[in-house]
């Protein structure tokens, strides 16, 4: 009887499990059948992607819903967010311990105002301040993946509308060159 009542609960959450990653598992979508992707700003979520009301989360979302592009800007955009985000996540990796490293050297080193030891903190605090630079480099790292994804994003409703992609003027090309290259 046990037995019984212990499968029967397992296959309940299976069940529920298994009809919730349904909902939110993005489909893969057909050519002819493409919508946009929808971009919704919050103040507190930021830029949030949504395609047929389910949320895009990742790189890997867009692509199952823009399918294979024969064009050659969208697929840079989206290896150029990709990685961004994986140089932004090593960049943090890296920099959180050396600057958690350099803040606890610098306090040991003070040893409550006896016996200081000045070039211990000195060491220190510079350690901590490389390792805050190196964060900060992180974190724009980031932005720069989601500036990338928009414009995949951008660009891939450009591409459904059927708008014009025609190649820019020299100026134009210069102006969007220089915003485009902005990197660390």
């Amino acid at each position: 009887m046990k037995k019984k009542l212990v499968f029967a609960v397992l296959a309940g959450f299976l069940g529920i499990a298994s009809i919730t990653a349904a909902q939110e598992a993005t489909p893969a979508v057909s050519p002819e059948k493409r919508k946009p992707i929808i971009v919704k700003y919050t103040t507190i979520n930021g830029i949030n992607f949504y395609y047929s009301g389910l949320k895009l989360k990742s790189n890997n979302d867009l692509r199952k819903v823009m399918g294979p592009q024969t064009d050659p800007e969208l697929n840079r955009l989206l290896k150029l967010s990709d990685d961004d985000f994986s140089s932004g996540t090593a960049f943090l990796i890296a920099g959180t311990p050396v600057l958690a490293g350099g803040i606890v050297f610098a306090v040991v080193s003070y040893n409550g105002g006896n016996n200081i030891d000045r070039t211990g903190q000195a060491v220190g605090w510079s350690g901590a301040l490389v390792g805050l630079v190196v964060d900060y480099i992180g974190i724009f790292k980031f932005f720069e993946a989601h500036t990338s994804r928009y414009a995949a994003v951008e660009r891939y409703n450009a591409i459904l509308h059927g708008d014009d992609l025609e190649p820019l003027t020299l100026q134009q090309r210069g102006i969007q060159a220089d915003l485009l290259a902005f990197d660390f």
